[in-house]
């Protein structure tokens, strides 16, 4: 066939021959199973135009590996597949898309005298050679859809399989494009790919670490390969030892100059996601590779730039866009080597005074959020009064109790690095307020380590600050977590001294009043049931000087529970009453949980079991309304032994298998106990 104007030259007279230009597939290639089987699935489809798959990836994801390996794949599918990369064709900042097309006419057999020189000519004359042909086309490292769509074949049996850090949405409207998105290798094929590369001796002697590797590579195959290649030519480093360096870098630049330069050859692939970014976007990327804390809300990204949330969602989404950035539930995660890579950038690019502004901006503004969540769980408790205006309008403020308690236990690991970050930065105030706005979560989680930890820096802030009643409090609101350990020497001396500050106080009868709360719930732990008792009498009497409903509710049912062990059980019952009336009025559905589970031990110790019973259940159903296990643990556990008491194994094995439930996903020791009484009542069956 001869085509007519300035194509005369051009003359076709048969197909084009083989032509196979993908590189051979990557040795030792492995996942991404699942995808290469929906390629093919796709490329055997009957359909009327070229068919468009675009792969989005992070830098160092392997993008490059796929497409070798899907050419590998589909050999069989195809006569002719053409490789290019548009990374070699890029000229001063724009892509050379003459040359492109003159590479692939002469991949093309096109000798060099037979390539038009004007680009129209040129694209003209690849059409037609590939007019109806079975043609994979190859592109990598594609940065915008005008590329792709001006090498998109003449032909209903083509497949166009682009590679690119960038999502190509573009393509869906303009070619019913399919979308894919490749994340890392999973931890087994991570592992996989260590040994297959070398080290597999190695890793085999400490796969917990090893799998660590993988994580903080976020499953990179490039970035395994240049961990593969320090442990290959470092026999002295363990994966331990690696692990360790490569998490310092996580969250510091500092380290040794070798050092630095491991952590750049793992991230320089990033390099141009990274430039591509704006000015904006590549600020944020950098100032949240400097935050405390892996993971943030949208709210929290927006006090790091230091602008309102609608300014900053559409920065957020381009660094989601360019996979720089995570969606995690209710908010974002950027991947460890992009922190690292951001990191540095940040070191090398910005004034840090201003990234220490960032920081305590951000600290400011979790602790906001914290406080408004606390608020949301009990708004009317004790709190040592603020010290700082919240920076934004905070998310969490209108979030009903539950919802609240989710929060707090979402976001805990970011909190807790918060925190941690406030105190060595010696933003005291902002410390101790966060440890107290996290109360209602500590007080009905098991979370002790966290807990005593958080409680020994915001004890550290508040004495540095000089701030008296905030350390008192603190003190008796870790005291609570030494007592759940079972330390009450430790928690005996963090109540001596914050009974000595609290009376230094001007005006502190409300903290004394909790002071003595603290002491009160101390002494009865101890089993001191009068001492117990005269404690929580003083801490009334405060309350009903002061008019504090909910206060008083609260020291009437300490005073009930006491005196229900010194086996005064009509005053007790007499108490528990009172404090539940007032309790209802405050709204407190806590404190009523434990309310009742009092009165159902009450009731036990005075021989009326089936209001025991039925007191019990209240205090667990109210419990499981407010999502608080550890309300739920001692009601259950008492249910259990009335049921052992009573020989009724049906219901014992029913509460004993919640108890068994609840104590693990605690962590707490008493779990195996439980469990060996489970086992045998399944024997006796």
């Amino acid at each position: 066939m001869v085509t007519g104007g300035d194509e005369g030259i051009f003359q076709r007279v048969g197909p084009v021959p083989a032509v196979w230009t993908a590189d051979p597939p990557v040795p030792g290639y492995t996942d991404r199973t699942e995808q290469l089987a929906e390629l093919r699935q796709f490329a055997d489809q009957v359909r009327a135009a070229p068919a468009v798959v675009a792969v989005h990836a992070r830098p160092g994801m392997g993008k490059t590996a796929f497409l070798r390996q899907a050419a590998a794949v589909l050999r069989d599918r195809f006569d002719i597949c053409l490789q290019v990369d548009f990374a070699a064709w890029h000229r001063d900042g724009r892509v050379d898309m003459d040359g492109v097309l003159g590479g692939m006419l002469e991949a093309l057999y096109v000798a060099q005298q037979w390539i038009p020189a004007d680009p129209a000519g040129r694209h003209r004359r690849y059409l037609s050679l590939l007019e109806g042909q079975r043609v994979l086309v190859l592109l990598d490292n594609v940065t915008e859809p005008a590329q792709v769509e001006y090498l998109i074949p003449n032909s209903a049996h083509a497949l166009v399989l682009v590679a690119s850090h960038v999502r190509l949405h573009d393509l869906v409207a303009t070619h019913r494009a399919e979308l894919r998105h490749l994340t890392g290798l999973s931890t087994r094929h991570g592992v996989e790919l260590l040994e297959v590369i070398g080290v597999g001796e190695r890793v085999k002697a400490e796969p917990g670490e090893t799998e660590r590797l993988v994580e903080i590579c976020g499953g990179s195959p490039h970035g395994l390969q240049i961990a593969a290649g320090r442990l290959r030519f470092q026999p002295w480093l363990s994966v331990a030892e690696l692990v360790a360096e490569l998490e310092s870098e996580v969250v510091s630049n500092a380290g040794d100059p070798a050092r630095t330069e491991g952590r750049h050859e793992m991230t320089k692939g990033l390099d141009s996601a990274y430039r591509a970014l704006d000015a904006d976007a590549a600020s944020l990327c950098r100032r949240l590779a400097v935050l405390p804390g892996r993971e943030f809300p949208e709210r929290i990204i927006a006090a790091a730039a230091g602008i309102p949330v609608r300014v900053a969602r559409p920065r957020i989404g381009v660094l989601v866009a360019m996979d720089l950035l995570e969606q995690v539930d209710g908010g974002f995660r950027m991947p460890d080597l992009v922190r690292m890579y951001a990191a540095g950038a940040a070191a090398a690019e910005d004034d840090p005074e201003e990234l220490d502004r960032c920081r305590a901006r951000v600290v400011r503004a979790w602790c906001a959020e914290a406080m408004a969540a606390d608020r949301a769980v009990l708004l009317d408790r004790y709190r040592v009064p603020d010290s700082f205006e919240p920076v934004a309008e905070s998310e969490t403020a209108g979030l009903g109790k539950k919802a609240a308690l989710r929060w707090f236990g979402r976001w805990h690991g970011s909190l807790l690095d918060v925190l941690r970050h406030a105190e060595a930065q010696q933003l005291d105030t902002e410390a101790w307020q966060l440890f107290e706005a996290m109360w209602p979560f500590y007080s009905t989680h098991s979370y002790l380590q966290a807990w005593l930890e958080a409680g020994a820096l915001a004890v550290t802030c508040a004495h540095r600050a000089g701030a008296v009643a905030a350390e008192a409090r603190v003190r008796c609101l870790r005291s609570r977590a030494s007592m759940n350990q079972g330390d009450f020497a430790a928690a005996a001396t963090d109540l001596d001294e914050a009974r000595r500050l609290a009376e230094t106080v001007d005006d502190g009868r409300r903290l004394l009043a909790s002071v003595c709360d603290f002491s009160g719930q101390l002494a009865y732990r101890q089993q001191d049931f009068e001492r117990a008792l005269a404690d929580f009498a003083q801490a009334l009497a405060i309350s009903e000087d002061l008019g504090d409903e909910r206060g008083t509710g609260l020291q009437a049912q300490f005073c009930g529970r006491s005196l229900g062990r010194l086996g005064r059980y009509g005053e007790a019952l007499t108490a528990l009453d009172r404090a539940k009336l007032l309790l209802e009025r405050a709204g407190d559905t806590r404190a009523l949980s434990r309310t009742a589970f009092s009165r159902g031990e009450v009731l036990l110790a005075a021989s009326r079991e089936a209001e025991a019973v039925t007191s019990l259940h209240e205090a667990v159903e109210i419990a499981n309304g407010l999502e608080a296990s550890e309300l739920v643990v001692k009601p259950l556990e008492l249910l259990t032994e009335l049921a052992r008491r009573n020989g009724d194994q049906a219901a014992e094995r029913g509460y004993l298998t919640a108890v068994v439930e609840l104590h693990l996903a605690g962590g707490s020791p008493d779990a195996a106990r439980y469990q060996a009484r489970l086992q045998e009542l399944s024997e006796e069956d």
